[in-house]
């Protein structure tokens, strides 16, 4: 309803700043009429301005609405660690404490403003959700066992900045921090979460980012975004677990963020 509201309102404004230029423009067209003929070759004030009013509207210019939302699909890509600070894991990783590689995928939202714009560099700045990545290691396949870590609820907060590349292409240097909820568990596959499948406790940890990337205008109201961020080691304190697991650090190290996202610019 309020958007719908928002169209008609930003359509009549339009419309009435149209109608204060164009008004004297008829009333010269009327007065015109009345006038001897004149070389055609010669082009009239009327039509030069309404030529501009039909011409196209370049990417920089083309997203003047200075707010935009959108979706994301997100795929994590980095080194997810458990310290434990007591066992010793070298028969299953290169370091005494658990460190594997994984890749996951979820999707998310973005909230941003545009501020700051000339003609061909602007600035936004913008709030990201992402729901939930996961970590898994099997850490003896043959006992159905394996190590995760889930990093979820990623909220963070990021400054853009926009420099034209074509009329359609700008490039997006990235920079901000975030937070996002840690846990882990050391479970056997397909049991309850009890006993040896508990999830240890979680806690809240603050990373910081930094990124490049692209983003093309498709059209007055969507653009397309392709952007990779590097998210800065972080790990959280010592957490406990309330089955026979030894308390743990979880974290991660050497991680990278690739997201696409259609965004609608209003």
């Amino acid at each position: 309803m309020l958007h719908s509201i928002y169209n008609y309102m930003n359509s009549f404004i339009r419309t009435f700043v149209y109608s204060l230029f164009l008004l004297p423009l008829l009333g010269m067209h009327g007065y015109a009429a009345d006038a001897p003929d004149i070389d055609q070759s010669v082009v009239s004030m009327e039509d030069t301005i309404a030529d501009q009013y039909n011409m196209s509207v370049s990417s920089n210019t083309a997203s003047q609405n200075n707010f935009y939302i959108g979706i994301s699909n997100n795929i994590f890509s980095g080194n997810a660690t458990q310290d434990d600070l007591v066992s010793n894991w070298a028969g299953y990783f290169d370091t005494d404490q658990p460190k594997w590689s994984d890749t996951d995928a979820s999707f998310g939202f973005t909230l941003g403003k545009y501020f700051n714009a000339s003609s061909d560099i602007r600035h936004a700045l913008e709030i990201n959700y992402i729901d939930e990545f996961q970590a898994k290691f099997d850490l003896n396949p043959t006992q159905n066992r394996n190590l995760i870590n889930n990093y979820y609820n990623v909220v963070s907060f990021d400054y853009n900045y926009l420099k034209k590349l074509t009329d359609n292409i700008e490039f997006i240097g990235a920079g901000g921090i975030g937070t996002m909820t840690m846990d882990g568990a050391q479970a056997d596959i397909g049991q309850p979460a009890t006993g040896d499948n508990a999830i240890f406790d979680s806690e809240d940890s603050i990373f910081m980012s930094f990124g490049a990337g692209l983003l093309i205008n498709l059209d007055d109201d969507y653009d397309l975004k392709l952007l990779l961020k590097r998210y800065s080691d972080t790990e959280t304190g010592l957490l406990t677990n309330n089955a026979n697991r030894t308390d743990r650090h979880f974290g991660f190290e050497d991680t990278y963020v690739s997201s696409i996202s259609l965004l609608y610019n209003f």
